[in-house]
């Protein structure tokens, strides 16, 4: 019996820890962002943000806190919109080599070797006309 709750109590300790570490980073980044308030923890914006009729919370978005919001994603993880087409245009073309390699593997393995998993010379021709 004293192992199982020695064993809770270190899965707890191990989630607390792990939910810490990934939402340490994101503190400093993107706290001072303007952001509505979000209705749980759990769900965060992404009900407001992803239902069928989202495009008042968006227009909300872009007319209260500007071209560059934060959202509360699931379990507490934080989103960033951009509608700014120059701050787009450094995102998705310009500053590309910044992307992290295992999760564009990720997309490759989920989506196939189309259009999102294109990277370096040959997404820099092509992301431009799809803006």
């Amino acid at each position: 019996m004293i192992v199982y709750i020695a064993e809770f109590f270190a899965v707890i300790a191990s989630v607390l820890w792990f939910y810490h570490k990934r939402n340490r980073n994101y503190s400093h980044s993107m706290a001072n962002l303007p952001s509505p308030k979000s209705k749980s923890w759990c769900k965060g914006n992404f009900e407001q943000a992803l239902n069928p009729k989202a495009w008042d919370f968006h227009m909300k978005l872009l007319k209260e806190y500007g071209s560059v919001v934060r959202l509360d994603g699931l379990m507490g993880d934080k989103q960033l919109i951009v509608w700014d087409p120059k701050a787009m245009h450094h995102i998705l073309v310009k500053d590309q080599t910044f992307y992290d390699r295992s999760m564009i593997e990720a997309t490759v393995l989920v989506f196939g070797k189309g259009l999102t998993g294109i990277t370096g010379k040959s997404k820099a021709l092509v992301t431009p006309g799809f803006i």
